[in-house]
């Protein structure tokens, strides 16, 4: 029999002799063998492994939602999947070790509600007649070990199975999307606990972005062509789908519909068929299986590459590489050695960097290892390999990944002993465990006596028990006369007036009116003036009515003598379009850094550049000190990053759906507490810190007002994840950005259809929408937080969690937003004076 033969030429690639392509995945597959569908893949404990799903398989009629099992998932936050983290076995009483009995009960509880969800979906869906994963107690997981390192595989093994079941509901979730349902309600109609949909829908198992790795599939519309779903289908998806390309096949697909644009050009046809076939091997397992060294198989081939593997060909090009390293380290400062050394103990995969695999060369008959490099994208399966399989270089920014990596080092000597010893307990019954069979009759025994109402019962009041959990942290509003410089320019007088003992009904009601003018108390003291009340009052009427304050009480004022000079401004920043980014040397910390503050508006940048002027003089002034004052303020800004290219493309949000009628419950805004919690908390949840307005505000329940201070997160600067801005003079800037769909699910917004096509969609939500909070003519603040949206935020809370309020409507907010309108007159004001002084 002739050797199998792979070559790869982009998302085509040709397989003894059989051309195939993908049009969504560069992944480095080999088509896998065919299997029987009538017998059970789920038959044993060692059948029940993830890793052995992991890869992708033909499309079958039973099987199919295996295409959609996540690879190595990540959950984050979400609370729904927080007691997954911990894998390590407990040491029982006996002195063997085990999952533990709560362990395993909040495992079950997990299983049975995604069994429920699974069973729901399918019904809804009308996609009937797949297998599901066999449940894990089919694992035998009351059994414990003695070895600690087989417990705590063992352990791993039945959390792992867990991911089986999340693959499941999101194939059907999938279909639900295909057939556009709306399945949050239905399901919500049907007994499913809301929360839990929120939770769901929040996760990994609604994530088809890309960013989740699925396990794929191959598809042969030639076979059982009526029982395949659509092409379009799994990209629609981001499962990674492969199909054989021939000229039957091609007939086939347009009886099928596949669009042109999902088909093989004729070009990447040529390519692939004029590329040197050389055998590629099967790739090989990476998670919780070592790899033994190769060894000779009788075959001539086979053999000679396992000697020329043996040579290590990779030495040469590394002896080299280190030679240069250490001719570029001597004219290395020690900052440039300490900041290689950071990339080396954090090594970036962002667009600069460039990977190459040491793979068996496609240029000649030759058996030999060549450096090939490829593209980040098709890189993206391979960051889960062994640490010795990959090698970093800082110097030059460079990966280098081969299979064949580390086979004589110390580490995988110890994983193969540890595997080995694995095996040798998991298969001997009577040192472990009796390995059982199962057949489709028992598990589905198994899955009948599940009481699935009553774990997602106990899982739900789980989840609100812990939103309960989050209290509102405390925010203390700024020293009054500190607000009224900062924000306004107001200057104190010299020799202020002696206070009076007694106050004219006049001056109580200017002051009330004046501090109703910044949103702070009526009940405000008017002896927290200073003596300063009557200047403090006329100050803000005077900017309510659009006239020009006092000229020694406003530093906006042309003939003020303490009038800011449009050149000390200017020397501080530079403007872009509508943006103020402030220069680096304004700070002792920004010369060395690549990134910038920059202010929205004018007022926001005359509020920083006071800082600047004022905060520089009395000590050294770092981005940390501006940043944290722009945050308790909740003003609007950003850190950006200059020349960087960033995509959102990989970022999951959407916001969950309530049928028109639902009663909302205080259940349910514990849980939304939950997932603003986890979204916050995300790899780029600084976003909503930076964002001013009620998104700042929501953002500080859950976060440090530190992380906004330390520039653009490592999604930004490492993986190209992020939002970019383009300058008027074609510069790139980014900065990490929320979706729109984001900041609906930060301030607890739900979508409603009101009629049946589904077309028309209401919007409710707990909190104002930011959009609407930050449009310019609302009433309802002024450009910052204030003391009185603070006991309005507070208020709301108690009222909330009293039953007293429920989310409104976007049109309700914009009714609520208006406020007093006449507030806007201040802010008009203040940018007027704002740009005269500074043009000149």
């Amino acid at each position: 029999m002739d050797e199998p033969t792979t070559i790869h030429s982009g998302r085509a690639f040709i397989h003894n002799g059989c051309l195939y392509y993908s049009p969504n995945s560069h992944r480095r597959v080999t088509p896998p063998s065919r299997k029987d569908d009538n017998v059970y893949r789920f038959h044993s404990v060692l059948d029940c492994c993830h890793e052995r799903f992991i890869e992708p398989e033909w499309w079958s009629p039973i099987y199919g939602w295996l295409s959609f099992v996540p690879k190595s998932p990540e959950w984050g936050q979400n609370e729904l999947f927080q007691h997954l983290n911990s894998v390590k076995a407990h040491l029982l009483e006996n002195g063997w070790r085990g999952i533990g009995t709560e362990r395993l009960a909040q495992w079950t509880t997990l299983e049975d509600t995604l069994f429920l969800i699974a069973t729901k979906l399918a019904k809804l869906t009308r996609t009937r007649g797949y297998l599901k994963p066999s449940p894990i107690l089919s694992l035998q997981p009351h059994l414990a070990v003695y070895n600690e390192v087989c417990a705590n595989e063992k352990v791993k093994r039945i959390r792992d199975w867990l991911f089986m079941w999340m693959g499941l509901v999101s194939f059907y979730v999938a279909r639900a999307n295909h057939l556009n349902l709306n399945w949050m309600c239905q399901l919500h109609a049907e007994g499913i606990d809301p929360t839990i949909l929120d939770q769901i829908n929040q996760s990994l198992i609604c994530d088809f972005t890309g960013k989740c790795n699925r396990a794929g599939v191959f598809l042969d519309y030639l076979r059982d062509d009526s029982d395949h779903f659509p092409v379009e289908f799994f990209v629609k998806h981001n499962v990674p789908v492969w199909y054989i390309w021939s000229d039957e096949q091609a007939v086939a697909h347009r009886k099928k519909g596949t669009p042109l644009h999902l088909l093989p050009t004729q070009k990447e046809i040529e390519k692939a068929c004029s590329t040197i076939l050389v055998p590629l091997p099967r790739p090989i397992q990476i998670v919780g299986q070592a790899h033994p060294a190769p060894i000779s198989s009788g075959n001539d081939y086979e053999n000679q590459r396992s000697a020329h593997i043996a040579t290590k060909p990779w030495e040469p090009f590394f002896e080299e590489r280190r030679t240069q390293i250490e001719k570029k380290n001597k004219t290395y400062t020690i900052q440039e050695k300490q900041a290689l050394e950071n990339k080396r103990k954090n090594p970036p995969r962002r667009k600069k960097t460039k990977v190459y695999v040491w793979d068996w060369s496609q240029e000649t008959d030759a058996i030999e290892l060549t450096r090939q490099k490829i593209s980040l994208s098709e890189a993206k399966d391979l960051w889960d390999l062994p640490d010795h399989q990959k090698r970093y270089c800082p110097y030059f920014n460079e990966w280098d990944i081969c299979e064949y990596f580390g086979l004589d080092s110390d580490v995988l000597r110890k994983e193969n002993e540890l595997h080995a010893e694995l095996v040798d307990e998991l298969n001997n019954a009577h040192r472990s465990l009796d390995v059982r069979s199962y057949d489709v009759a028992d598990h589905e025994e198994l899955n009948n006596n599940r009481n699935c109402f009553n774990s997602m019962g106990v899982l739900a009041d789980k989840l609100s028990s812990h939103g309960r959990l989050l209290t509102s942290v405390e925010w203390v509003p700024d020293n009054l006369m500190c607000c009224l410089y900062f924000r306004y320019g107001f200057i104190m007088p010299v020799h202020p007036t002696t206070p009076s003992l007694e106050l004219s009904e006049k001056h109580l009601s200017e002051w009330k009116q004046a501090m109703r003018c910044i949103f702070r108390s009526k009940d405000t003291p008017i002896t927290i003036a200073e003596g300063n009340h009557t200047e403090i009052s006329s100050f803000l009427l005077s900017l309510l009515n659009k006239n020009m304050p006092n000229p020694l009480s406003f530093d906006l004022s042309p003939s003020s003598p303490y009038a800011i000079q449009g050149s000390n401004f200017w020397e501080r920043f530079q403007q872009k379009g509508s943006w103020f980014l402030i220069n680096q040397d304004s700070f002792v910390d920004g010369k060395n850094d690549s990134w910038r503050i920059a202010l929205t508006n004018i007022v926001d940048a005359l509020f920083a550049f006071r800082v600047l002027a004022k905060e520089g003089k009395k000590a050294v002034l770092t981005r940390a000190c501006l940043i944290k004052k722009l945050v308790k303020m909740c003003i609007p800004f950003h850190t950006l990053g200059e020349g960087l290219s960033c995509s959102m493309e990989t970022i999951y949000a959407e916001v969950s759906k309530r049928d028109p009628a639902h009663q909302f419950t205080v259940a349910e805004f514990d849980n939304y507490l939950l997932i603003r919690k986890t979204l916050v908390l995300s790899s780029h949840g600084r976003a909503a810190l930076l964002a001013g307005g009620i998104a700042s505000r929501l953002a500080q329940e859950h976060i440090d007002v530190e992380e906004a201070a330390h520039g653009p997160s490592k999604d930004v600067l490492e993986e190209g994840i992020g939002h970019c801005w383009e300058d008027p003079n074609g510069t790139i800037y980014a900065d990490d950005e929320f979706l729109p769909a984001e900041y609906g699910i930060l301030c607890g917004e739900y979508e409603t259809k009101t009629n049946a096509d589904g077309k028309n969609s209401v919007y409710l939500s707990w909190w104002p929408p930011q959009h609407l909070w930050m449009r310019p003519v609302t009433g309802a603040h002024p450009g910052y937080w204030t003391e009185e949206n603070e006991q309005w935020y507070q208020g709301r809370i108690r009222d909330i969690r009293a039953g007293k309020a429920k989310p409104l409507s976007s049109s309700k907010w914009l009714e609520w937003l208006r406020g007093w309108r006449k507030i806007q007159a201040i802010s008009t004001t203040l940018e007027v004076a704002a740009k005269e002084i500074l043009s000149n």
